[in-house]
């Protein structure tokens, strides 16, 4: 019965693990209008109205992710990952401040 649950550190990186493929689904459906990726990637299912084909996509790599590694690596990949997005994040914002005009 002890092996079922779940402790709260392997929760939280899943909730961070997640989001992150929530996250990459809104990324994947909103490069399409810039035409940075294909249109039927944004393709939207006719009854829930999300973009399902970015959604199965996203899900296929989580789940390869999360077979391949352990917890403890895919949590330290996922703060990686978003301490080197607010690392862009405020760069882009320090070189607009810097910027005369804007």
């Amino acid at each position: 019965m002890g092996s079922a649950l779940v402790s709260m550190e392997q929760w939280r990186a899943y909730q961070r693990a997640s989001g992150n493929a929530y996250g990459a689904t809104a990324d994947l459906f909103l490069h399409v209008p810039g035409r940075l990726l294909w249109p039927w990637i944004a393709k939207v299912h006719p009854r829930f109205k999300t973009p399902y084909i970015a959604q199965i996509f996203t899900g296929i790599a989580v789940a390869l992710f999360a077979g391949f590694l352990d917890i403890g690596t895919a949590a330290e990949l996922c703060n990686i990952g978003t301490l080197f997005a607010f690392c862009i994040v405020c760069g882009g914002w320090r070189s607009t401040q810097d910027t005369p005009g804007t």
